[in-house]
């Protein structure tokens, strides 16, 4: 390839994404366990962390996110694929204030179609999120049923990711 200036500005943009994914933070709680705590959704039920019964897709964003909110189609499809799967639950947990034009979290899910929705934990002072280390919105984290951490993704928005955590999914629960 010969360098020319457009080859060397592609070059120099795309070399520190590149360093920045090899040692990406949130890679490290793979393979960790799950953290051990209890969180109670908005319908009142409870969560229990660290002690899933099942394999489990943890799903973080917020409805004050841009990017989780260009992502949620994307998101809203894979949980009809993981809840056609059996064999695997789906937590969402809200980070932060749920913006006032949604006035609460509860209206915002009373309002999804009920094929998409899930257990819905709002986590407005995140201290869920930071035991989970979840770095980031959107994330969406894999525990196993022996409550390991299998896999992490940032955003499900590309193709690849998405496929990866259906892949991976299917994998965790033998399919």
């Amino acid at each position: 390839m010969k360098i020319n200036r457009r080859n060397f500005s592609t070059i120099a943009f795309a070399a520190p994404l590149l360093i920045a994914c090899k040692n990406d933070p949130a890679r490290a709680i793979i393979g960790t366990k799950s953290p051990k705590l209890k969180a109670q959704t908005i319908d009142g039920n409870f969560v229990h962390f660290g002690e899933l019964p099942r394999p489990t897709v943890v799903h973080f964003f917020g409805l004050w996110c841009g990017p989780c909110m260009a992502e949620m189609p994307v998101w809203q499809g894979a949980i009809k694929q993981i809840k056609n799967m059996g064999g695997i639950d789906i937590v969402q947990l809200h980070l932060g204030v749920v913006p006032s034009q949604y006035e609460s979290l509860n209206k915002w899910n009373d309002a999804l179609d009920a094929d998409i929705k899930t257990p819905l934990i709002l986590d407005e002072s995140r201290e869920i999120g930071d035991q989970f280390q979840a770095f980031g919105t959107p994330t969406t984290i894999l525990i196993d049923k022996n409550q390991i951490i299998v896999e992490h993704f940032w955003s499900l928005n590309s193709g690849r990711n998405l496929s990866k955590l259906i892949d991976v999914a299917k994998a965790t629960i033998g399919q």
